[in-house]
């Protein structure tokens, strides 16, 4: 219901936006966003993201299982600040059928993975001296997560290409499939959890 609602919002707060800036002279203007419906579909999704759930966003980014674990209140508050990413589109290139579409992104979050790094190397202090047991993934997580959400900068970029098709009248995106987005937005924290494992 929330995210009909997000989604119902947003689209009157476009419309809004587009009204509100019409200007009555004919001088030609630089587009302020996405100019195609690919483009645009990619657009409203990402901002129904940014304000969805912490089940929803885990299960875009493919965390869902990682999160459930966790302590709800830790898992929430690092959900909302992977929700803090910065986005724009970079372009798009249709299909000559006009089936299918590539809308290029640049994505700018914080740096999850020079975070986790850090984090890590204090976990495994904590779990030689005992007061956590290395097998206890819920306790794990809940040391790690509020750790992450300590991130400060939005310092890591990536630039992804989301790819869309068309199904009747309505673009569909691949942002739940994506493994570069979803790597993008967790900023590099896959790939840093990859070194330790």
């Amino acid at each position: 219901m929330k995210k009909y609602f997000s989604i119902i919002l947003l689209c009157t707060l476009v419309f809004l936006a587009a009204a509100c800036s019409a200007k009555q002279d004919s001088e030609p203007q630089e587009p302020a966003g996405p100019e195609t419906a690919a483009a645009q579909q990619v657009d409203l999704d990402l901002q129904a993201l940014k304000g969805s759930s912490t089940e929803d966003i885990a299960a875009v980014l493919g965390v869902s299982s990682i999160l459930s674990d966790a302590d709800s209140s830790k898992a929430d508050a690092f959900a909302v600040k992977l929700m803090e990413f910065d986005y724009k589109v970079l372009g798009e290139e249709v299909s000559e059928d006009g089936q299918t579409a590539a809308v290029a992104l640049q994505i700018k979050t914080y740096d999850f993975g020079s975070t986790c790094k850090s984090a890590i190397k204090k976990l495994a202090v904590k779990i030689l001296s005992g007061s956590i047991d290395r097998n206890d993934r819920a306790a794990i997580l809940d040391y790690l997560l509020p750790q992450l959400t300590k991130a400060k900068d939005k310092t890591f970029t990536a630039e992804v290409t989301v790819n869309c098709t068309l199904d009747g009248d309505v673009w569909q995106t691949d942002l739940a499939e994506n493994e570069a987005f979803q790597q993008a937005i967790l900023g590099g924290l896959v790939e840093a959890l990859e070194q330790y494992l």
